[in-house]
């Protein structure tokens, strides 16, 4: 449990020091694979064997997918489109329903949709609060 708590602390650390350099782009996308591997081992801690690696390779290629549908968020320099965050919310339903019908077996959705989400949209709306958010107050 130790463990855990350190992880999400060293998370934290990353992320904020991440915001104050400015280099947003790719430390989103390596915290993002820190956390989804970490929540993929989490849903899999009591029987992880070889069909959950494969599921765990996976995730990271949908992480992927899914990080570049946001990465229009990334290069908008005059902070003109606020409707940024639609692309990854679809694209992530659009990726989870095609997951779904390629790889049919019944922990799909928590062992595939819940990790790739818990890793990406946490972090993608941190970015769209500082980004958005918090310039019109």
């Amino acid at each position: 449990m130790i463990g855990y708590f350190v992880f999400f602390v060293f998370l934290t650390i990353f992320v904020y020091v991440s915001v104050k350099w400015g280099t947003f782009l790719i430390s989103d996308l390596i915290a993002g694979f820190f956390l989804l591997v970490f929540f993929t081992y989490y849903h899999y801690r009591n029987y992880f064997d070889k069909g959950e690696i494969l599921v765990l390779m996976l995730n990271l290629i949908l992480y992927i997918f899914v990080f570049i549908s946001s990465i229009f968020i990334y290069f908008d320099e005059e902070n003109e489109k606020r409707t940024y965050w639609i692309f990854p919310v679809l694209a992530f339903v659009f990726l989870m329903m095609i997951a779904k019908m390629i790889v049919d077996f019944d922990d799909t959705f928590w062992g595939m949709s819940v990790p790739v989400a818990l890793a990406f949209f946490p972090i993608y709306f941190l970015k769209y609060y500082f980004k958005y958010i918090r310039e019109e107050v």
